[in-house]
């Protein structure tokens, strides 16, 4: 009799053991889930900011250059000193959504954002670069008296030089005008999905079923400041908007 008592007094123990064991690495698991999850959102947050950031400066800029005469293309464009952090999802630490089949847009929605930031980072270094050499040239070329018009400016700046800021004008102004919806969709997916699986914590499973408010300890990011939304922003001069509405495919504004 003393034997399976203490045969028994073991294999609870033993179970008990196990069992702590068990809940200890779901819990551990879980952290470790919304700590990545986390800074999957932050760094999609900070994207998204340094966007509407350029895009502010972007369309202020263009307004202020465009003021008060019609200004060509390429001349809209000057150098922006904009600041941009080395920002990229770190798809490994994220892995675990993986496991749900239904997320797999959800990495491609995400890597559209990387490539997007990345192109903007690269083409406000462009711009930048280009801009400065342009503004060289016109200083050099008005040192003795005004330019009479903007068709002879352009042709001291060179063919090769205006056609790559046309380029560029277009090409920020159409990238201004509809990433919004990349970066916040990638970001209220990636929460979607980020919530969906710690739905599998036992604890939330009974919150769930008790009918009670589940708290992720998830960061909140809401939609932009009211400075940065677009419809709070000048418009773009027509000429712009007239090769963005050709660029869509769409008909001259």
């Amino acid at each position: 009799m003393e034997f399976f008592s203490l045969l028994l007094s073991t294999f609870i123990g033993a179970f008990a053991a196990f069992s702590t064991n068990r809940l200890l690495d779901q819990a551990r698991k879980y952290q470790e889930k919304i700590v990545s999850g986390n800074l999957a959102l932050i760094t999609l947050k900070n994207q998204c900011n340094e966007f509407l950031l350029f895009r502010r400066s972007f369309y202020l800029d263009v307004d202020f250059v465009s003021k008060g005469s019609a200004v060509p293309l390429w001349a809209l464009i000057r150098p922006a000193f904009l600041s941009f952090g080395k920002y990229e999802i770190d798809f490994k630490s994220i892995g675990f959504l993986l496991s749900n089949k239904q997320n797999g847009k959800l990495f491609d929605i995400i890597e559209l954002v990387q490539i997007s930031h990345r192109d903007l980072i690269a083409m406000n270094d462009l711009r930048t670069i280009n801009a400065q050499i342009i503004q060289q040239k016109i200083s050099d070329f008005e040192k003795d008296k005004p330019a009479d018009s903007w068709l002879a400016i352009e042709h001291e700046v060179g063919g090769n030089l205006t056609s790559l800021m046309k380029m560029l004008a277009i090409g920020m102004a159409l990238r201004a005008e509809e990433n919004e919806l990349v970066y916040f969709e990638a970001i209220t997916k990636c929460r979607a999905a980020l919530e969906k699986s710690l739905d599998g914590y036992w604890p939330n499973k009974i919150k769930k079923f008790l009918g009670l408010k589940v708290s992720y300890a998830l960061i909140e990011v809401g939609g932009p400041e009211e400075v940065f939304r677009k419809e709070n922003l000048p418009k773009l001069p027509d000429n712009l908007l007239k090769e963005v509405s050709l660029s869509k495919g769409g008909n001259p504004q």
